[in-house]
């Protein structure tokens, strides 16, 4: 509030971050604290996907069990985007991601979600991925692969 009788209003435009599949044909779209943006009829190609949630909402609504995933999405970068099919929300509140090629993820708890993305990026950039089925980024600092054994 300024004087002589001015008031100044900020206003800041919500910022998709995740879309949530509600249905093979219907996704809301959500912004970092799991508001409701908008619906849509198609997968978004250019948001986190999160699945394993299990509600729905209307544009304006909240919907406070995504917001593990929120969390999750909120450090995805840009060159991670295309690797991740969906985020999943575990019933106790672990994370886990379907990623491109079959690649699953283990994230575990919200905890150093920043140094698991750090970890992810390393593995996908770094190592060989023939035959990678599985990542375990729990612990952050020391990655675990398992690869698909071939069926003799």
């Amino acid at each position: 509030r300024h004087w002589p009788g001015t008031v100044t209003v900020t206003v800041v435009e919500r910022r998709a971050v995740a879309a949530l599949t509600v249905d093979a044909s219907h996704w809301l779209v959500l912004d970092a604290t799991g508001r409701v943006l908008e619906t849509r009829t198609s997968r978004p190609t250019d948001l986190a996907v999160l699945a394993g949630v299990g509600v729905t909402a209307a544009p304006g609504e909240s919907v406070a069990a995504t917001l593990p995933g929120l969390a999750l999405a909120g450090y995805i970068t840009a060159d991670l985007r295309p690797w991740f099919i969906e985020i999943l929300t575990n019933p106790d509140g672990s994370l886990d991601a379907a990623l491109q090629n079959s690649i699953r993820v283990s994230f575990g708890s919200q905890a150093h979600l920043s140094d698991k993305i750090i970890g992810l990026a390393t593995v996908l950039t770094r190592v060989d991925l023939t035959d990678l089925e599985y990542i375990d980024l729990q612990v952050p600092n020391s990655p675990v692969l398992t690869r698909r054994t071939s069926k003799a």
